[in-house]
């Protein structure tokens, strides 16, 4: 994977952009926090949406996502918030956990 001349900020900014055009109608406003996690993780950033990562249960409550979407989302979640050894990830594991 190639990395963008774009600073992190931007990367950021477009994708919470993009994530608040999307309507709970479809899978991809989780599609699109699936990516905001995996580049924050990737650049050690983890912590800009770490306090939302932790709530991801409730707060896509409401999303209308498929079973293995939802799977997706949770499992993404909780293994970046693992990784960079934040307590939230246990909780998160769990409702990935739930989902079976």
């Amino acid at each position: 994977m190639t990395r963008s001349e774009f600073p992190l900020s931007t990367k950021v900014t477009s994708l919470l952009h993009f994530s608040n055009n999307f309507g709970a109608e479809n899978g991809l406003k989780a599609l699109v926090f699936e990516e905001l996690i995996n580049l924050t993780s990737r650049e050690g950033s983890l912590s800009i949406v770490a306090e939302h990562a932790r709530k991801i249960e409730q707060e896509s409550k409401e999303w209308k996502l498929t079973e293995d979407e939802r799977r997706s989302l949770f499992k993404t979640v909780a293994v970046a918030l693992d990784k960079a050894n934040d307590e939230g990830a246990f909780i998160v594991m769990h409702a990935y956990l739930k989902q079976f």
